[in-house]
């Protein structure tokens, strides 16, 4: 995947990110999001990653941490990532 410097940083980021907006439980703002399975969402992460993607954008409103429980777990099982 092509990368791109970020900023003044001199860090080199993917220039397609994956959001993790819709990942895990509805979210605090009350509004009903699509309950993706854990597991879909961990392999989501494990091909987003293995495929060149630097950048997953997550916060605990998205989904009340749901999203966050997922990322983590792919990183956890594969702790080779913080590398890439």
């Amino acid at each position: 995947m092509r990368t791109k410097t970020l900023g003044r940083t001199g860090l080199d980021v993917s220039i397609v990110g994956l959001g993790a907006m819709y990942s895990g439980k509805p979210t605090n703002s009350g509004i009903s999001t699509p309950d993706m399975e854990f597991e879909l969402g961990v392999k989501t992460i494990e091909a987003a990653v293995e495929n060149g993607c630097t950048i997953i954008d997550t916060a605990y409103v998205y989904s009340r941490g749901g999203s966050e429980n997922i990322v983590g777990e792919a990183f956890r099982r594969n702790p080779d990532f913080k590398d890439k």
